[in-house]
């Protein structure tokens, strides 16, 4: 392969104390995923930072029933994103109607996912997060977590190198425009719920484990979303049923809803492509070669 761009810089695993702390908030509010894809020696030491005395009414909020294979979909992610809302000592948020039209405006979300009642949430969601950065068992908490992100960088050294080529294909193929990639953990999140952020150019994967396939897939979905809108209309006439995409992602069966399922669906199919290094020229044949599909 290519040489790496110099502008990509080594990527590693990190974590981010806020998002650690809202997972350490889910945890003490309910939060079972964490179990799943752990060693038992991980599972244990969760396990024991759970506090029955520690009261997180706000986070308990988290959980809701728009999704039925992952209950904290949306408000989980919602609350990852509003940390890159907030100001540098997380006390208020630094452009709430910027944050607004960012929810607003995401093609995955319900209606329902973003009313009245959401906004009223999260509103207080800077002052509960300081509750729990301050809180002297969470810091406890995050001294564990520190070490365990140590491990993950070590046992994940290969793949990390493999991603960074990945990533320089897809810059240079596709024009990627990226300033750096940050691959964020928490050990309580589920290791099979991903997320991402772009933040002044700069791609943030949150997951609970490291995986390529799904940092991957999560990049690749900031490449192709352009596509898909570019496409939308032969998308929209094609008469196919994704059937390995969950019902969730078509969003009550609206346009949205089926131009959703099809970039998950063709995120899938060119995420494999990748790993097997085999990824296309034409990002927009490639659209067109998936609906043909028999």
């Amino acid at each position: 392969m290519a040489k790496l761009d110099k502008s990509i810089r080594n990527i590693s695993i990190t974590n981010m104390p806020a998002i650690s702390a809202i997972y350490f908030a889910l945890l003490q509010s309910g939060y079972d995923y964490y179990s799943l894809g752990r060693t038992e020696e991980e599972l244990e030491t969760v396990k024991s930072f759970y506090n029955p005395e520690f009261c997180c009414d706000f986070f308990s909020q988290t959980k809701q029933n728009t999704c039925e294979t992952y209950s904290y979909w949306p408000r989980a992610a919602l609350l990852e994103s509003a940390v890159f809302y907030l100001d540098s000592d997380l006390k208020q948020f630094s452009d709430f109607e910027a944050y607004k039209n960012f929810v607003m405006l995401a093609s995955n979300l319900q209606d329902i996912e973003r009313n009245e009642n959401f906004w009223d949430w999260i509103s207080y969601f800077p002052m509960e997060l300081n509750k729990v950065i301050n809180n002297e068992y969470f810091k406890k908490y995050l001294i564990w977590e520190n070490t365990w992100i140590e491990r993950e960088n070590q046992t994940n050294a290969e793949n990390l190198i493999t991603l960074q080529e990945i990533i320089k294909i897809c810059t240079s193929k596709y024009n990627a425009q990226i300033s750096n990639i940050k691959i964020v953990l928490s050990p309580i999140k589920c290791a099979y719920s991903s997320d991402y952020h772009f933040v002044n150019g700069e791609f943030i994967f949150s997951s609970g484990q490291f995986s390529l396939e799904s940092v991957v897939h999560e990049f690749l979905h900031r490449i192709v979303h352009p596509h898909v809108c570019k496409n939308q209309n032969i998308i929209l006439v094609n008469k196919k049923v994704f059937d390995c995409i969950d019902s969730s992602y078509y969003l009550s069966n609206s346009e949205n809803g089926k131009l959703n399922a099809f970039e998950e669906y063709l995120v899938k199919s060119l995420t494999r492509d990748f790993i097997n290094k085999t990824p296309p020229d034409d990002l927009d044949k490639y659209i067109v070669s998936l609906l043909n599909e028999v």
